[in-house]
């Protein structure tokens, strides 16, 4: 598999944001985004740290579970958007319809997935931007 490259085609280091409760999908994760060349992944286990982690060293994109304890991640999503930081839900479960705020374009992870899913969707992420909320 090929490594990824930073947006602007360089070798700047990429940077990762992965929001996750389940230590072991988030190992996981994060091994897979070592492997195909992110250099810095930070993770959270709540919203609440996400933001903290967030203000201070804002990342390149970010894989988060749609709901992490008993919060959603759709306010941590909305500021992400807000700072142009593209991201991605990684789920097991495609909440109800309506629980999402539309949006204009939707990349979904599903749980289980394989080291080929989170490659494509980041690929997609730097390119493209990934999920953006309508008005």
């Amino acid at each position: 598999m090929i490594k990824l490259r930073h947006i602007d085609g360089t070798q700047n280091p990429l940077r990762a944001l992965v929001v996750e409760d389940d230590m072991l999908i988030m190992l996981d994760i994060e091994e897979i985004l070592k492997s195909i060349g992110v250099t810095h992944v930070t993770c959270a286990t709540t919203v609440e740290s996400a933001i903290q982690l967030i203000e201070t060293n804002k990342p390149d994109f970010a894989l988060m579970d749609y709901r992490v304890g008993k919060a959603t991640t759709i306010e941590l999503a909305k500021t992400l958007q807000g700072l142009n930081v593209p991201f991605a839900f990684v789920t097991a479960s495609i909440p109800a319809e309506g629980m999402i705020p539309k949006l204009v374009t939707q990349t979904l992870i599903m749980n289980p997935f394989s080291e080929s899913d989170i490659y494509d969707a980041v690929e997609l992420l730097l390119q493209h931007g990934g999920n953006q909320f309508t008005s």
